[in-house]
C-alpha cells in the first residue's frame, strides 16, 4: 500500500487511510530491533474528548473545595425610637442570636444553617465552607438578651447574603444587612429626633 512520509525530529509520520501512525526512531540499544507505531485515529479524538468533558466538572468541585471559606459579618441593634431604622440613639445588642439559611431556589427545601451570637459590639461573625450558588441564603434573627427590646422589627428581621464565587465577587469577607429589635417602649425624646431626620422635607 502506497503511503506518504514526513521526516520531522528523527520520528516518522505515515498516514494511511485517514490514520496517523507515528513511528519513533530505533533507539541505539541491541534490546530493541524494531519500531513500535503509536496510531492515533479519530475515534481515539473523541474518547480524549470525552474524558476531558467528564474530568472538568470533577476538577471544578474540587477547585471549589479548596477554596478560602467565607466570613459573613453582620450586627443587631436595638431600634430604642421603634423608628424602624437605625438612629443616633441606637443601642446595639451583646449576646444576640441570629442564623444563616440556604435554602434551595425551587422547593425552598432547607439545605444549609448556621448560628451565631454577637459580641460587646453587636457584631456577630460566621465561617461558612461552602459555596451555595444555587441557594438563596439569608441571615435572621433568632432572640435577643434585652427583655425590654425582643420585638423583631418586621423588614430589618433578616438579611439576604451571597454566599457565592459564582457571580464575580471572589473575595472571602461578605456582609450582612444590621437587623433590629423594637424596644417596648420608646426612650424619651424619641418623636423630636424622628421628626429631625425628616426635617428637610416638610
Amino acid at each position: 500500500m502506497a503511503c506518504d512520509q514526513i521526516s520531522l525530529c528523527s520520528s516518522t509520520f505515515k498516514y494511511i487511510s485517514n490514520t496517523i501512525y507515528i513511528v519513533p526512531p530505533i533507539p541505539n540499544s541491541i534490546n530493541h530491533t524494531s519500531n513500535i507505531p503509536f496510531i492515533y485515529s479519530p475515534t481515539m479524538a473523541k474518547l480524549l474528548a470525552i474524558f476531558a468533558f467528564c474530568l472538568l466538572p470533577a476538577l471544578s468541585i474540587a477547585a471549589t473545595l479548596t477554596q478560602s471559606p467565607f466570613r459573613l459579618k453582620g450586627r443587631v441593634y436595638c431600634d430604642t425610637c421603634r423608628a424602624g431604622f437605625e438612629t443616633s440613639v441606637t443601642r446595639y445588642l451583646a449576646g444576640a442570636k441570629v442564623k444563616v439559611e440556604c435554602r434551595d431556589r425551587e422547593s425552598l427545601n432547607l439545605r444549609y444553617t448556621l448560628e451565631a451570637v454577637t459580641d460587646a459590639t453587636g457584631t456577630y461573625e460566621m465561617t461558612v465552607n461552602s459555596d451555595h450558588g444555587d441557594q438563596k441564603c439569608e441571615c435572621t434573627l433568632v432572640s435577643s438578651p434585652d427583655p425590654e427590646c425582643k420585638e423583631p422589627n418586621i423588614g430589618r428581621n433578616r438579611a439576604t447574603v451571597i454566599l457565592t464565587r459564582n457571580n464575580g465577587m471572589n473575595q472571602n469577607a461578605r456582609y450582612a444587612n444590621a437587623m433590629g429589635f423594637l424596644k417596648t417602649t420608646p426612650l424619651a425624646g424619641c418623636t423630636e429626633l424622628i421628626k429631625s431626620y425628616f426635617a428637610e422635607d416638610i
